[in-house]
């Protein structure tokens, strides 16, 4: 009986020293937060946020915007004249329900080193109809049926979308020299559902053997369980070690910690959080679910209070850089935007943000700043209706055409 424990003891002992090597052995292969940080670039995600927002137009965007992006040229790329393509996969009775912008860009910074030297780009659109909002309640999941993650089980409504959509996403990829195996570098992006979406999408043309570059998706719920994330970290991650994709969320948003776990669905988050603070831009990087980012989201909190919706359309990615993602501006479809309105939406969602977000709940700083507001765009409509007109005081007068 002794010699019996003493074995026993032993060989817990072993064990033990075994398990400690192997978790010494995962911290060395874990990256730092300063090499994490190292793959993220402000300039690629503001210009990812801006192709998503383009993706809201849908039908109504102009091929020529999305190839005149000041956001790209930025980041140190810019779209092919003449590649852009439009992409409707219908669903549930809508021809238009799920909307994709494909082309191609070049690299023109040659110190943007992150930046593949040329390639194709997939945008998907986030919610924008009754449809998009049947995908993303159905909430079960199911077998992607990839060879490579045989236990992968995703969000079925996000599943359908990309499953729909792939034959024409395909046949784009194959026709512009982003095909299998040799072919140039996809890019994936998309905002909230687009970028649920973008994210098996990611796992999915890495399984066909396309060559998927480091992509950045804006405000993801997850999409799959804890196989997927494997993954992600095991196989996505090769061509751009050690991150596999750049999840980025944003202060209150609760879409990041959708859809709710249950016994017959146990959703993970995928690895590597890149989480801003809303109003002072900051960024921290969170390896797994945490109270620290998304996860400790307050749901109780509602908009107005802690602005949840708000924190999912306005996007700090870039320290002390705003950038709407999700805000279905008319002026973003076309390719010469009204700078007027675009200064409106800067000035008007940075003070919203700043009055309700920023602790600012003095009720009379509140109305002040509320009362300035007033006049401001009272002043702008004014100054508007005075257009073609002589203003005198509180009379106009018509000025005769010549």
């Amino acid at each position: 009986m002794a010699l019996t424990m003493g074995f026993r003891k032993a060989l817990a002992g072993l064990f033990l020293v075994v398990c400690l090597a192997e978790a010494d052995k995962q911290a060395e292969l874990e990256p730092t937060d300063e090499e994490i940080m190292a793959l993220f670039h402000p300039s690629i995600a503001l210009a990812m946020g801006r192709l998503a927002a383009y993706s809201y137009c849908g039908n109504k965007l102009q091929p020529a915007r999305v190839e005149h992006c000041p956001s790209c040229e930025r980041a140190g790329f810019e779209v092919v004249k003449g590649s852009v393509e439009k992409l409707f996969v219908p669903f549930h009775d809508d021809p238009e329900a799920n909307f994709f912008i494909l082309a191609q860009f070049v690299r023109t910074d040659d110190d943007a080193k992150d930046v593949p030297s040329k390639g194709c780009f997939v945008v998907t659109r986030g919610s924008s109809n009754k449809a998009n909002w049947v995908s993303n309640f159905q909430m079960g999941m199911v077998d992607p049926e990839w060879p490579h993650c045989p236990d992968c089980r995703l969000h079925k409504g996000y599943h359908g979308v990309y499953d729909r959509a792939l034959p024409g996403i395909q046949k784009y990829l194959d026709a512009h020299g982003c095909g299998r195996e040799d072919g140039d570098s996809v890019w994936i992006t998309g905002h909230s559902l687009g970028g649920a979406v973008s994210s098996i999408m990611i796992a999915g043309l890495t399984d066909l053997g396309y060559n998927v570059a480091l992509s950045y998706v804006l405000e993801p719920p997850m999409t799959g369980n804890e196989a997927y994330r494997q993954y992600f970290l095991n196989s996505v991650a090769r061509n751009h070690q050690p991150v596999p994709v750049i999840r980025l969320t944003n202060g209150q948003d609760t879409a990041p910690s959708y859809p709710w776990n249950t016994k017959l669905a146990a959703y993970v988050p995928l690895p590597y959080e890149f989480f801003s603070d809303p109003v002072w831009g900051t960024h921290r990087i969170c390896r797994n679910a945490s109270t620290d980012c998304a996860a400790g989201v307050d749901h109780r909190q509602f908009w107005a209070d802690k602005s949840l919706y708000t924190d999912h359309v306005i996007l700090w990615y870039a320290p002390h850089h705003m950038m709407t993602a999700a805000w279905r501006v008319p002026q973003w479809c076309t390719v010469n935007p009204d700078p007027v309105w675009m200064y409106m939406e800067f000035s008007l969602v940075s003070l919203y943000v700043f009055v309700f977000e920023a602790g600012l709940w003095n009720a009379v700083i509140r109305s002040l700043l509320l009362f300035i507001l007033g006049g401001i765009l009272v002043a702008v409509c004014v100054r508007c209706s005075c257009r073609g007109h002589k203003c005198l005081g509180n009379h106009y007068k018509r000025i005769p055409e010549k």
